[in-house]
């Protein structure tokens, strides 16, 4: 009989918050840098923008980011589709052609606006 009562007060509180909308507010990301790990063991600080439904990476110093199919952190590109796709250019030490390449690369808010 305990159960029973128990068992209809959580149905009766989630039909409530139901019905009268109280559906999760979204959770804005984190204001700080935070670190992580590439797979090869490189640390490196990112940027998180937007909420749990639609966001996007940044590098430190404002690049766009997206993780490619092997899991690392790449610098973003758009394709002939216009969607963002992760480059060649893995986020970490900058070599000469990694700066070469984020000279031609501006901090585009196309890549921002496609992400989201």
């Amino acid at each position: 009989m305990k159960k029973i009562l128990i068992l209809m007060l959580f149905c009766g509180f989630g039909l409530s918050t139901y019905m009268f909308g109280q559906s999760p507010s979204r959770v804005p990301a984190t204001p700080y840098p935070i670190k992580v790990a590439q797979p090869n063991g490189d640390t490196i600080t990112i940027r998180l923008f937007g909420d749990e439904r639609k966001h996007y990476f940044t590098s430190i110093d404002g690049y766009v980011i997206v993780k490619n199919a092997e899991g690392y952190f790449c610098y973003a590109a758009i394709n002939a589709d216009n969607e963002v796709i992760a480059s060649k250019y893995k986020v970490g030490k900058r070599g000469m052609c990694m700066r070469r390449y984020l000279k031609k690369m501006s901090k585009n808010e196309r890549l921002k606006k496609n992400i989201l």
